[in-house]
């Protein structure tokens, strides 16, 4: 037996080899974490902007001002703040708006003058197949003076919004019946589908989605902000305040 051969040389090669091969896993590893941690690290930057703050996905607001001609509004002439709603009567969320939000909003910034408010249809029908008829109902009782106390009776009912359940709360709310139902066989479809093309024009897709913006002298509305989903009174309120009175910065020297 050669001494290349004994024990003792046997045991330190294998001690050797088991050494080369932990230095060559703890480097792999290293060279594996700064890897990740570079690309974590890109991600990061990316999703922040110059001061390091998160960058989170802005709504896009219209390039120009946006016509209010022909929206159902309440509020007086004289406010230079608007909103407009964009709804959908058999929507949850719009719903939910209407019943908790709306009301607080309508007695605290519109009937206070402070605030007009316009609304606009955007029936999902592929979602919602009974809100394209429902937005009618609420044109054909703005033809007789009554939107608004037809947004309320849908909103208040939103489930009861067949076909029988508008003659009936067109019959509740006084309207001439003949008028009523001549104007629901499709009289008013052309004006809820325009409402639908000036959303889909603007980029909105979902109810309810809100334009937030001062009225122009020539009566377009030039939006700031827009928002969407079943916004709460007390965030809405805050929303209609900043506007209302911006916060002017100092100027950093």
């Amino acid at each position: 037996m050669s001494a290349d051969d004994s024990p003792g040389i046997r045991r330190w090669r294998f001690i050797l080899d088991v050494g080369a091969t932990a230095a060559m896993l703890a480097a792999s590893g290293v060279l594996i974490w700064a890897v990740i941690s570079t690309r974590a690290s890109q991600t990061t930057t990316q999703a922040r902007g110059p001061a390091g703050n998160k960058v989170l996905p802005s709504n896009p607001l219209p390039p120009r001002p946006v016509s209010l001609d022909g929206a159902p509004r309440q509020g007086l002439p004289s406010a230079t703040i608007a909103v407009i709603v964009y709804s959908d009567f058999e929507c949850p969320y719009s719903v939910k708006f209407a019943t908790a939000t709306y009301p607080t909003i309508l007695k605290s910034y519109v009937e206070t003058g402070r605030v007009q408010l316009a609304f606009r249809h955007l029936p999902l029908e592929q979602l919602h197949p009974l809100a394209l008829k429902a937005a009618e109902a609420a044109e054909c009782g703005a033809r007789q003076g009554k939107f608004w106390a037809m947004h309320d009776a849908l909103f208040t009912t939103p489930r009861a919004i067949d076909s029988n359940s508008l003659v009936e709360k067109a019959q509740k709310l006084g309207l001439d019946l003949r008028r009523f139902e001549r104007c629901m066989s499709g009289e008013a479809t052309a004006r809820v589908r325009q409402d639908v093309a000036e959303a889909k024009a603007v980029g909105i897709t979902g109810t309810p989605t809100f334009l937030f913006g001062k009225i122009e002298p020539d009566g377009r509305l030039r939006v700031v902000r827009r928002e969407s989903g079943a916004i709460p009174a007390s965030v809405f309120a805050s929303m209609l305040d900043d506007l209302m009175h911006p916060v002017t910065r100092p100027v950093p020297y």
